[in-house]
């Protein structure tokens, strides 16, 4: 009777540790899954790994950087050498911060060249419109109207649809966000106008 008792115990005692175990695990994969209500927007639209379109739920940290993937499968090969892959969100300094097909902010994994300059855009689904005809989209950049080439904010290629009037003559930026920061205090950022 007492090999029977004790192979009870030892099969109870699996049992537990089998059913810890597939909890542990649960729990890990739940963790790596961002509650998109409490994350940081991610800052890009399409996959680091594969090109396809994000689940904003899926995500990773990078440098202080919400990156998002297309599905669970894209997040060991992303976690194994995240440089590899965020190499592209980097190298290219852009000239526009809102993509010149949509108007929505650009997706710095997204980008086109155009006489010398990188152009991103929100989405692969811009970057053919873009590519079959860059001049019509560039056109607002270079309308000079304005008094300044770059940014008084950023720094930036102005945008040429995103103006403010500052002393009678028209100042661009390079999007709204530093339309707003110019206006709430223009003699701050005038100095900036010759540069």
């Amino acid at each position: 009777m007492a090999p029977m008792k004790y192979t009870t115990q030892l099969t109870s005692l699996l049992l537990v540790a089998s059913l810890a175990a597939c909890a542990g695990t649960y729990s890990s994969q739940s963790a790596s899954v961002q509650d998109p209500a409490q994350a940081t927007a991610p800052i890009n639209e399409t996959c680091p790994i594969s090109g396809k379109a994000v689940d904003a739920s899926v995500t990773c940290e990078y440098e202080g950087m919400v990156v998002a993937m297309c599905c669970m499968n894209c997040k060991p090969a992303f976690e194994a050498d995240p440089a590899k892959y965020m190499a592209k969100y980097k190298t290219a300094a852009y000239v526009n911060e809102t993509c010149p097909i949509s108007g929505k902010a650009v997706d710095a994994s997204v980008t086109c060249e155009y006489e010398g300059m990188v152009v991103a855009l929100c989405c692969m689904n811009c970057k053919p419109t873009f590519e079959a005809d860059p001049a019509k989209y560039m056109a607002k950049y270079k309308t000079a109207t304005y008094v300044n080439e770059t940014c008084p904010i950023s720094g930036k290629m102005v945008d040429g649809s995103v103006t403010c009037e500052y002393e009678g003559k028209s100042v661009a930026v390079c999007c709204k966000k530093c339309k707003r920061t110019f206006e709430a205090d223009p003699a701050k950022y005038a100095a900036n106008l010759g540069k």
